[in-house]
């Protein structure tokens, strides 16, 4: 278990791989890391699988009833996109918009121009699928 405290923010993960995560396993996790920086000072938590956030919460509530679930904000704004992507004038903003980000990467002069010049070295990127 790793833990750091920003300001007032606490950060804890532990390596799951090779592992299968089910609600107890992770609200073993986030029991275990609340207990080390003291249950009242814990207000929230967030992970990132929806059915196992379900579960989890429940596992983590039963425990200490004070605790706030909070859903995958990155899920959260995915999910959100792909609601927006479904109108066709949007569709169509999305679809302009690959066309641009397209002939920046794919022609020189203008890919040099922009991204030495405006982007200090950032790249410009395409939706990918999540």
């Amino acid at each position: 278990m790793f833990i750091n405290r920003y300001g007032e923010m606490l950060h804890a993960h532990a390596d799951g791989s090779n592992m299968t995560k089910d609600a107890k396993w992770v609200s073993g996790h986030i029991l275990k890391a609340m207990k080390e920086v003291d249950p009242k000072n814990v207000l929230q938590f967030t992970i990132d699988n929806a059915f196992l956030n379900i579960l989890t919460e429940k596992f983590v509530r039963a425990e200490y009833s004070h605790i706030v679930f909070g859903g995958c904000v990155a899920h959260g704004i995915d999910l959100l996109f792909e609601d927006m992507g479904k109108l066709a004038w949007i569709d169509a903003i999305f679809d302009k918009c690959n066309d641009i980000v397209s002939f920046i990467k794919n022609f020189h002069q203008p890919h040099t121009m922009l991204m030495d010049f405006f982007s200090d070295g950032a790249t410009l990127l395409k939706p990918g699928v999540t």
